[in-house]
């Protein structure tokens, strides 16, 4: 998640062939194939970067261009899934879109969402049923929504009669990923917590962790 600058933006320097003068270089630190992408912090840390220099330096989003998308370069970089299965070009790019419509700022990297009082008794959970998870991965814990929208991911327990959908809406339009876990009974919602924990996988939708 750390951004180091190499040379300064006057300087050509030799990284993509017949296109030096005209180009800046950002380098993700690591090797993108096989269904390995950048990082979650990666990903929001560069999506800023770039967002910025489109700033500075009036660059279309449509001008922003991996490695091998330039004319007479044959190379795989920035790797295979770049445009392969997981497309991170994809989830770069939709950052970068947030940043500019100022909803990629995100204090908080995964918030664990759980139901207030007035979703019912019967649709609470404790914070010790959820210690194992909590514990393992160690997410941001709480009750608010208006809390929950600074996270990156928010991992919501139960179903709707516990955090509604229209809840579940809004964090997605404020650029959250979500992830609902969610039973047919809080039994089998508990169960399903312990198993990610088993498997040390922090989401059901998103293979990544941090």
């Amino acid at each position: 998640g750390t951004v180091e600058q190499t040379n300064q933006l006057e300087t050509t320097s030799y990284h993509v062939y017949q296109h030096n003068h005209y180009t800046v270089g950002i380098a993700f630190a690591g090797s993108f194939m096989n269904g390995r992408i950048p990082t979650s912090n990666q990903l929001r840390v560069g999506a800023h970067l770039i967002a910025w220099l489109m700033q500075e330096l009036h660059i279309p989003l449509a001008r922003v261009w991996g490695h091998r998308e330039f004319p007479e370069n044959t190379t795989v970089c920035p790797g295979s899934e770049w445009s392969g299965v997981n497309r991170w070009r994809d989830l770069l790019f939709e950052r970068i879109e947030q940043v500019q419509e100022g909803i990629g700022v995100k204090n908080v990297r995964h918030y664990l969402l759980l139901g207030t009082v007035q979703a019912g008794t019967d649709n609470l959970y404790h914070i010790g049923d959820l210690l194992s998870y909590i514990e393992r991965f160690q997410p941001t814990v709480g009750f608010s929504l208006e809390d929950a929208k600074y996270a990156e991911y928010v991992t919501v327990i139960g179903g709707e009669a516990a955090v509604s959908g229209a809840a579940e809406s809004t964090l997605r339009k404020h650029g959250c990923h979500v992830d609902r876990i969610a039973g047919r009974d809080a039994e089998e919602t508990l169960r399903v917590l312990t198993e990610l924990v088993r498997m040390e996988r922090r989401f059901q939708e998103y293979d990544v962790d941090f």
